[in-house]
């Protein structure tokens, strides 16, 4: 009989609102040629030459609104759901950021590590697109690869189009709109 567990992966964040850690997240997500479709040497120049010596203050300005005392509201929002999700079902389940910490490596580590021999990948994003779930895909593949041939792999399919999904965000939406609203984006 097989050992399930699940992995969780979300897109990720900086280790925190300086300069330098929002720098290194950017040069980690903007060279990855699932985001920049362009040869090697041509991300290089324009992510090193034309966006990190000028984005990343910028972009740090930008996570310092929306960052909480405890760091950044995308992981605690992802650590809450694995938490919940854990104590709902009998199965191991480790959370990764694509890019940052905690990352894939050691996601992927901890499950093998715990004798799981079949992985549930379920990207946190609802959508397809090569920029978030095959980048996401393609890394977990490649470290199991890397630390097993004997592990294999689920992928849960988009759900952007979900019944379950489409009522949640409805109600999600409902309880933060005012009624006097008019216009949603």
């Amino acid at each position: 009989m097989r050992k399930r567990g699940i992995l969780l992966v979300n897109l990720g964040s900086p280790a925190s609102t300086s300069v330098a850690d929002v720098r290194s997240y950017l040069r980690e997500f903007l060279m990855d040629p699932y985001v920049i479709d362009s040869p090697w040497l041509i991300r290089k120049v324009v992510v090193s030459g034309f966006i990190l010596p000028f984005r990343p203050k910028r972009t740090a300005q930008a996570y310092r609104r929306i960052w909480e005392p405890n760091g950044s509201p995308l992981l605690r929002l992802s650590r809450a759901l694995r938490d919940a999700l854990a104590r709902h079902i009998d199965l191991p389940v480790e959370l990764a950021m694509r890019y940052g910490a905690p990352g894939i490596e050691a996601a992927v580590g901890k499950l093998v590590g715990a004798g799981v021999d079949e992985i549930l990948l379920i990207a946190l994003y609802p959508h397809h697109a090569a920029s978030t779930r095959t980048t996401t895909i393609e890394t977990v593949k490649r470290q199991l690869v890397r630390l097993s041939q004997n592990v294999s792999l689920e992928v849960m399919p988009p759900f952007f189009g979900d019944p379950d999904y489409l009522d949640t965000l409805t109600k999600s939406i409902e309880r933060a709109m005012s009624p006097n609203s008019q216009l949603l984006l």
